[in-house]
């Protein structure tokens, strides 16, 4: 909360996916009935997100924004872009042609055309998409990325005990496992 005041007024918050780390509903909370925004692309998890903004009071500042849309906050300009973690994919797999991907990212331009990129997706990043996401994005100022890890290690850089790290990271490994199982 002492976080919260000292920033006092923000215009936006961009959340790229689901996963705990990224989606934390106890900080949105605290900005439920103010002017933000609340900036999600329409990835995998996105209705179960708007559920969760009708629960916690911020159904009226959520932006769910498709791919190459453009939302406008004061004079910058916000674009989400897919991600390009997909080097694990096949294009074969019928993963790869589902056209929602769980992780996204965000360009933020501002009209003097400065121009930063946040990805939030987790490594092995495919080549070939980056060079095509490359292209798509253009010039950046600054391109920011993610830890170079998988999602389910994540509560070990967070304050939990030793046992809920190692429960998380079971619980989300364990999905994650039952659910290539099942595309195998």
């Amino acid at each position: 909360k002492k976080l919260i005041k000292a920033l006092e007024d923000i215009d936006f918050i961009l959340i790229t996916h689901i996963h705990e780390d990224h989606l934390d509903v106890d900080f949105l909370r605290l900005y439920a009935g103010k002017k933000t925004k609340i900036i999600f692309p329409r990835v995998y998890g996105w209705k179960y997100f708007e559920t969760i903004s009708k629960k916690i009071g911020i159904q009226e500042q959520l932006h769910i924004i498709d791919f190459k849309e453009k939302l406008t906050v004061g004079n910058l300009e916000i674009k989400a872009i897919q991600s390009v973690n997909t080097d694990s994919v096949n294009t074969s797999d019928k993963i790869a042609e589902y056209k929602l991907s769980i992780d996204a990212g965000f360009i933020v331009s501002e009209k003097s055309a400065s121009r930063v990129a946040f990805m939030a997706d987790n490594n092995p990043y495919n080549h070939e998409e980056l060079k095509k996401a490359f292209k798509e994005i253009g010039k950046v100022n600054l391109f920011c990325i993610s830890h170079s890890g998988f999602a389910s290690d994540y509560p070990f850089n967070y304050g939990y005990s030793k046992e809920e790290c190692i429960d998380k990271y079971k619980r989300l490994e364990l999905n994650r496992q039952d659910k290539q199982l099942k595309n195998i």
